[in-house]
């Protein structure tokens, strides 16, 4: 079977019966909550295991779906992600019901990552973007008893599929003057079908800019994302921001880089001035917060602009580095944004608070948890030694070497906002390692492994990828020149 389908049949087949099985065996043993959310992990992990597996060569396409080096750099980020997601759930969430419908719609929305990555025609992206869509709706008001998180996933569904219907049309509008759905295979563009904004092409990749740029979190879209972030169970909140919204971002690259390669230049350009506008107005955000989790959600915003920075310089300015640097940030962003998050839903779990004035001392009865936040927030930081310094230092270097003023200028206000971003990392790391009045012994020993672990092992991808990244690059250099190779169409 595998011969005849290939890698990727036989990977989606694992996700598939993985969502399934999980679903399964977890509503069978419903009756025992515990019992019932470790079995439905370790099936989920066991399926995301076995995915990662078969993306090892020889690698195979399949009819319509094949992961091009691109894909093979991102899908093993998601796939991980659910791995670490699934272990963390297993006692994190031992007190919420619904084990089944938990892991069903994790594993379906890492589906629709990999589904994403590997199809081949428009129609294809949409559909798989769709699945990963509506599974995380579901889960970011998956404790429904609770009006907050359903508030929250209202408000991301109204938006997003504002987003959805927008990008929907962007395609069926190329579709209705091309007559066809591959990507690459239209080749058509403002030019041929006239100029301006009002032209078929134009009011295409207008409509399909906008619809995922709400996906992506790009500023002025952005405003569903705090919300969702901040009342989503820890480890949902850990794969959103890990894989979820930057697949918004790359959803955008297929289609826009795929189809309308002529105006790419342009794109790069509104990308720049897209970027410096979001990584303001993610880090300005996050400076005010008293919530840890609001205060992580403004974070990931202003870490899609470092993203959309370094891919606007290779679009715009013809800058292989600078995509590099935003796929690696995908990379870094993945171990350091998670690790934070699933820290902080530990911290909150054990202290019964989310406002981080109430968290002094927290570092001292929890070392390995707050150690992993502090590494995490350091590594957002951009400060050198951890990951995130390793990928915005291609971002910046990217820019000032470019010869370009609108390269240096990006470059520049990149570096000014991660060190806006102390202005955050910084009182947060201070409350938890400040002395407290009375001393606490700690109950570092009383947390089990299952929900430690996997916070840990994120924390060292953080150290490894700062101090040695070498193992990445040649993956990450087969993507970057692939994403480069999509200028002149796929």
């Amino acid at each position: 079977m595998k011969g005849m389908v290939g890698n990727t049949g036989a990977v989606m087949a694992a996700l598939a019966s993985g969502a399934v099985v999980a679903f399964a065996v977890s509503t069978l043993t419903r009756s025992k909550r515990a019992l019932s959310w470790v079995l439905g992990g370790l099936v989920s992990a066991g399926a995301f295991t076995v995915a990662i597996a078969l993306l090892f060569p020889p690698y195979r396409s399949w009819n319509y779906m094949g992961l091009d080096e691109l894909g093979l750099f991102l899908a093993p980020v998601g796939l991980a992600l659910g791995i670490a997601v699934a272990g963390y759930s297993t006692r994190y969430m031992r007190e919420s019901g619904g084990a089944g419908r938990y892991y069903g719609l994790l594993v379906l929305m890492v589906t629709g990552v990999v589904g994403i990555l590997a199809a081949r025609d428009t129609l294809g992206v949409y559909l798989y973007f769709e699945l990963m869509s509506v599974s995380s709706y579901c889960l970011v008001s998956f404790r429904k008893e609770d009006r907050a998180p359903v508030d929250a996933g209202l408000k991301y569904v109204v938006l997003n599929a504002t987003g959805s219907t927008l990008a929907l049309m962007g395609i069926a509008l190329s579709y209705l003057y091309t007559g066809s759905t591959a990507l690459g295979a239209v080749g058509w563009a403002i030019g041929p079908q006239g100029s301006g904004l009002l032209s078929p092409g134009g009011l295409a990749l207008a409509l399909t800019v906008a619809g995922l740029g709400v996906k992506s979190a790009m500023v002025p879209f952005h405003t569903w994302l705090p919300d969702a972030y901040s009342y989503a169970p820890a480890g949902v909140s850990a794969i959103m921001s890990g894989i979820v919204t930057e697949m918004g971002f790359i959803t955008m690259l297929k289609l826009i880089l795929g189809e309308f390669s002529h105006p790419s230049r342009p794109f790069g350009y509104l990308l720049m001035f897209m970027a410096v506008i979001t990584m303001t107005v993610g880090n300005l955000g996050a400076l005010s917060q008293k919530d840890i989790k609001r205060m992580l959600s403004y974070s990931s915003i202003a870490q899609m602009g470092y993203m959309m920075a370094g891919m606007g310089m290779g679009i715009g300015l013809g800058l292989l580095d600078g995509v590099r640097g935003s796929l690696f940030h995908v990379l870094t962003h993945a171990s350091m944004k998670a690790g934070a998050f699933l820290a902080a839903g530990l911290l909150i779990d054990a202290l019964g608070t989310r406002d981080i004035r109430k968290m002094q001392g927290a570092g001292h009865r929890y070392p390995v948890i707050s150690g992993v936040l502090v590494v995490s927030c350091l590594s957002l930081a951009g400060i050198p030694g951890f990951a995130g310094f390793m990928s915005k230092w291609w971002i910046y270097r990217a820019g000032l070497e470019s010869g370009t003023g609108t390269g240096a200028f990006v470059s520049i206000m990149a570096i000014l906002n991660s060190l806006c971003s102390l202005g955050y990392y910084l009182p947060l790391m201070f409350i938890l390692f400040k002395k407290e009045k009375r001393a606490e012994a700690p109950v570092e020993s009383s947390r089990t492994p299952w929900e430690i672990v996997p916070v840990v092992v994120l924390g060292f991808a953080v150290l490894f990828l700062g101090l040695y990244p070498v193992p990445v690059l040649k993956v990450l250099d087969a993507a970057a020149l692939r994403t480069m190779a999509l200028l002149g169409g796929m």
